[in-house]
């Protein structure tokens, strides 16, 4: 039996993440923990009643099902956390179409799914609800969800296709092929892209025209070690707090906050000076990196899991309380221009031609054969900076004020990708604090990954 437990766990250690249905009461918790130990380096996220019962020595994100989270929310939630390994411990009755759909789409878009199913002895409920969702697509449709482990007390039993219900493999069989074992096919080698062709000057002027009345400054750090003054701009480290304020911790998970981003207003630009209101002196983001968090409010605007402010009067703090996986620290020692038009979603009044020109343009600017004078008609980039305009990691996320109503504007994007705020939130994130343009003191902090 060991055989084949080590063998599927060996699908997660791999890289290419498989996606598993697991049945059978008897073991089939042992096999859904033992798969997700497996993906060590992966960020794994566990929806479960009792996800205090997985194991300490591994880090999970853990969401605890209930009335006010129901797997469908929780998987929603956890998708926006763009994890590695997503795991379901849900009851039959849960295994609607609803949350098939939302588990083939997330095994679509390239995350390792686990479901295991309690109060189910064979795979045929399994069968039923990707029978229901399967109707709704093309017949040659093939289920990423395409697996059933069918465990007992000794371990996974039988090894099924989740459509159709063949035997994959039985005990006593020998291991099949990762192919056959996952049902995943082996990775196509990459294309051969051929270099972009530059645009036609005609379609490059008009783009330019269509633009150049939307260019606006954005301000790029410059980034150094860290100096340990606790006021400079600066991502991580030692941070000013409010007289007789203890360090900020996370109403979710009670951790420390660890510093993601301060502006000290009087080294900022002067058009980010004057985003400032009257008396603030620094902006300060505290953001919660831990894990461990189960904020399903994490990426939005008004999220619970930060500190976002203007500080006024201030006091270094003592020191900076061990945070789990903390920004590494490093000082902003200055600004470079750039200007840049805005992002395509925020510019649907352009034609199809000139899109498509503009997508064009965005191949040559990241293939390096772009001129640099037509580099801002370009999309936006991801990179953390000032003002400017937002890179979209999805669609267009423009927060309200909660107290006008008005659309909020964009003060600081954050990358998450590279740089020194790289994994604060995910992997391929990207953040906007924005600011009410009415009341100054209104911000907010939204992301998504890509």
């Amino acid at each position: 039996m060991a055989e084949i437990d080590d063998a599927l766990q060996e699908t997660f250690a791999s890289g290419r993440l498989p996606s598993y249905f697991v049945v059978g009461d008897a073991g089939g918790q042992a096999v859904a923990r033992g798969l997700a130990v497996a993906a060590e380096n992966c960020h794994v996220i566990v929806a479960s009643r009792e996800p205090q019962a997985w194991p300490d020595e591994v880090r999970f994100t853990r969401l605890e099902l209930g009335d006010e989270l129901t797997p469908r929310q929780a998987g929603r939630s956890a998708l926006r956390m763009d994890p590695d390994v997503l795991v379901f411990e849900v009851e039959r009755g849960e295994l609607d179409v609803d949350l098939v759909e939302l588990t083939v789409t997330a095994a679509s878009t390239g995350h390792g799914v686990i479901v295991r199913v309690t109060g189910c002895a064979d795979a045929s409920p399994i069968r039923e609800a990707l029978g229901a969702l399967l109707a709704a697509y093309p017949p040659a449709f093939a289920s990423p969800l395409s697996r059933t482990l069918v465990c007992d007390a000794e371990g996974v039993a039988q090894v099924l296709d989740a459509v159709s219900g063949e035997a994959v493999w039985g005990r006593g069989q020998p291991i099949p092929e990762r192919e056959a074992l996952t049902g995943q096919e082996p990775p196509a080698p990459p294309p051969v892209r051929e270099p972009t062709p530059p645009l036609e000057p005609q379609l490059l002027q008009q783009l330019r025209a269509a633009l150049e009345g939307r260019l606006r400054p954005s301000y790029v750090p410059r980034v150094a070690a860290p100096t340990g003054d606790a006021g400079c701009s600066k991502v991580g480290g030692l941070a000013l707090l409010a007289p007789g304020e203890a360090w900020p911790t996370c109403p979710n998970c009670a951790a420390p906050l660890p510093l993601a981003l301060q502006l000290a207003r009087e080294t900022c630009p002067e058009p980010v000076q004057a985003r400032f209101p009257a008396g603030a002196r620094h902006l300060q983001l505290f953001y919660c990196s831990s894990s461990d968090c189960g904020a399903d409010d994490a990426w939005e605007p008004f999220g619970t899991n930060r500190v976002l402010r203007f500080l006024r009067e201030s006091v270094p703090a003592s020191e900076v309380p061990e945070c789990p996986e903390p920004p590494e620290p490093a000082d902003l020692v200055g600004w470079d221009e750039r200007v840049m038009t805005p992002h395509s979603e925020d510019v649907r009044d352009l034609s199809d031609e000139l899109q498509i020109a503009r997508e064009q343009l965005g191949d040559l600017v990241r293939e390096g054969s772009a001129d640099a004078a037509d580099v801002p008609y370009a999309s936006p980039s991801h990179e953390t900076r000032l003002l400017g305009w937002p890179a979209w990691a999805q669609g267009a996320e423009w927060p309200s004020c909660p107290q006008c109503e008005a659309r909020m504007v964009l003060v600081a994007q954050v990358g998450a990708d590279d740089g020194p705020l790289r994994m604060l939130f995910a992997a391929d994130g990207t953040g906007h604090v924005t600011q009410c343009p009415t009341h100054l003191d209104v911000l907010a902090f939204g992301w998504a990954c890509g």
